[in-house]
């Protein structure tokens, strides 16, 4: 295996485990009855132009990977060499994010959504990150 095809499998493993987590915690919110997608409120209070970019932001970034996995031949233009020693490196600061993201998600529990919005009995979260920074997921 070359190392372009290894960083790829490490890729495409990273982003499973992001998939994983991000449909784990959702799924632990539904199960709690909170709302998961944005109601109109909060789709009013951002304004439904920044709304409207993100969906397509997110779309495009979806594209984007399609593309990358398929890796068509037009693709090779896009490519900006990099030493194999900051990819990896790329890739363990990925994995780290990771894990601080699951320990932010954790902390959270069924307080996070998608979208900013306040709940029904809200409370400020002040354990495991949210001990030390007020919001460890924008550092």
């Amino acid at each position: 295996m070359s190392t372009e095809q290894a960083f790829r499998v490490a890729f495409w493993a990273l982003l499973g485990l992001v998939l994983l987590m991000r449909g784990y915690f959702s799924l632990r919110v539904r199960q709690a009855d909170e709302q998961l997608m944005p109601d109109r409120a909060a789709i009013e209070r951002e304004g439904r132009g920044m709304f409207a970019g993100r969906v397509v932001g997110f779309f495009l970034l979806v594209a984007w990977l399609v593309l990358y996995g398929l890796n068509p031949p037009w693709m090779q233009a896009l490519i900006f060499p990099l030493p194999g020693w900051l990819r990896w490196a790329g890739f363990a600061l990925g994995l780290a994010s990771l894990g601080l993201w699951a320990w932010t998600q954790s902390a959270l529990g069924t307080a996070w959504s998608a979208q900013l919005q306040l709940r029904q009995e809200h409370r400020l979260v002040t354990s495991g990150p949210y001990s030390r920074v007020r919001h460890p997921l924008y550092m």
